[in-house]
């Protein structure tokens, strides 16, 4: 209710923004589900990370390995450099967070798993007014202005690893204790990860 009468008044709490952030999140986290039916790849929904309520909005395994996806709501403009990101005239620091992200993924499955683990991060947006890309954005973080280009961008990427490899990474992935900085419990010894296939 209060976050419904600071929308109409054009008050933008941090309720609301949380509000107005997590209808991109499962709008996305809706798409993914779907795509993940149709070709044949994993998605994981705000995996918590470490002890300090952090989460990753979705984590997809596929044979392209692993892509940890930050999702962005906005109805302002975007502008992507090489080395930057705004929205509208904002500096945002996505790109920091996102390589942060993936960076922490690899670490953490690559315990895990105890293999080494190609992961790559991605920023996708949800309603933005204008997109604007220069010089084709940061060379190391994917800034796509859709759901819809991120499934494009999704397909289109090298083949990394077979079934059996995707298959055993999901497994590892779906346990809460991969994701923490202790000694991961086998498969079968925890609980899965919460969400699975529900943004």
């Amino acid at each position: 209710m209060l976050v419904t009468a600071a929308w109409l008044l054009g008050i933008r709490t941090q309720a609301v923004s949380f509000a107005f952030g997590a209808r991109g999140e499962r709008v996305v986290g809706r798409k993914l589900n779907s795509w993940a039916a149709r070709y044949r790849w994993h998605v994981l929904h705000a995996v918590p990370v470490g002890r300090a309520g952090a989460d990753i909005d979705h984590v997809v395994i596929g044979r392209f390995g692993v892509v940890t996806v930050n999702t962005k709501r906005t109805g302002s403009s975007v502008w992507v450099g090489e080395y930057g990101m705004k929205i509208g005239r904002v500096t945002v620091d996505y790109l920091r967070k996102s390589r942060a992200e993936a960076r922490r993924t690899r670490r953490l499955l690559g315990r895990a798993a105890g293999s080494n683990v190609p992961v790559q991060p991605a920023i996708v947006f949800v309603g933005a007014r204008r997109f604007t890309i220069q010089r084709g954005g940061p060379a190391d973080v994917a800034v796509l202005r859709s759901p819809r280009a991120l499934r494009r961008w999704l397909r289109r990427q090298p083949q990394l690893l077979d079934d059996r490899e995707m298959d055993a990474l999901y497994e590892v992935a779906r346990h809460p204790g991969a994701w923490q900085l202790r000694p991961a419990p086998g498969p079968g010894l925890d609980r899965p990860a919460r969400r699975r296939g529900q943004p």
